[in-house]
């Protein structure tokens, strides 16, 4: 979170330079803000892999990439990644999708219909889900 409040408040040569552990795709955001795209591209395709594999250190991994794609103003990929999110856990974090990190991509049509269908399925899985357990 503390890498995360310095890139949103302008601190990213802060949060560049300091060892994040498995959040990688903040850590690319915060390279790609202060010019070291090709470091940070090759975090995220990293980080992307990973995922693609199934490995991964927690759950959450899946939407810090979406933040990264959406930062960085690639809708199509920051959908991609909400929705591989949502296929995980219907949960996100709301600070992060209000906290500016999305804000280059929240407009576009493209990514607010992928991200709606992505949370109506998320939604009707976990409703699905409700029924059987009986609730």
């Amino acid at each position: 979170l503390q890498a995360y409040a310095q890139l949103l408040s302008g601190k990213a040569a802060a949060c560049a330079a300091r060892d994040l552990g498995p959040w990688v795709a903040v850590r690319a955001m915060c390279l790609r803000q202060v010019g070291r795209t090709s470091e940070a591209e090759a975090l995220a395709d990293s980080l992307g892999r990973e995922l693609d594999a199934g490995r991964y250190a927690f759950l959450h991994q899946y939407a810090d990439l979406a933040a990264y794609y959406a930062w960085r103003g690639d809708p199509a990929r920051a959908e991609h990644w909400l929705e591989r999110a949502l296929a995980h856990s219907p949960m996100l974090h709301q600070w992060q999708l209000k906290s500016g990190l999305f804000d280059r991509v929240w407009s576009q049509g493209e990514f607010q219909s992928g991200f709606a269908r992505a949370r109506a399925q998320a939604d009707e899985r976990l409703r699905a889900r409700r029924a059987a357990l009986g609730e």
